[in-house]
């Protein structure tokens, strides 16, 4: 009893620390990659905030999806993401080597639109 007890207990802790953008850790390979499921997700929860990169700080008339490409083309998410050059990106802190191992994937894809 006390078995399934515990077992149920790690699942539903489990369950409970999934946060609406991390990221599979079966997604690393990037041909499964996408910007629509895997980018954009991670982009919504540490780069889209007030004051850095949300509707109101952005240029206006340049929409999202526009300025990240923009960025992945120029190098500047490569630079500041993965590189720390001149320093990481986002603000609020590093990526997690999983989530920084799918945006240098996708990179690495010429970052698709998908």
């Amino acid at each position: 009893m006390k078995r399934i007890l515990l077992l149920i207990g790690g699942c539903l802790l489990i369950a409970c620390t999934k946060q609406q953008g991390t990221v599979d850790p079966t997604v690393v390979n990037g041909d499964t990659i996408t910007y629509t499921k895997h980018i954009l997700p991670l982009v919504l929860k540490n780069c889209a905030l007030s004051g850095c990169h949300s509707a109101a700080s952005r240029q206006s008339g340049v929409e999202l999806p526009a300025m990240i490409k923009q960025l992945a083309d120029g190098g500047r998410i490569r630079a500041r993401v993965i590189h720390g050059t001149p320093s990481y990106m986002p603000a609020t802190g590093k990526l997690s080597a999983l989530e920084m191992n799918v945006i240098k994937a996708w990179l690495d894809k010429n970052a698709p639109m998908n």
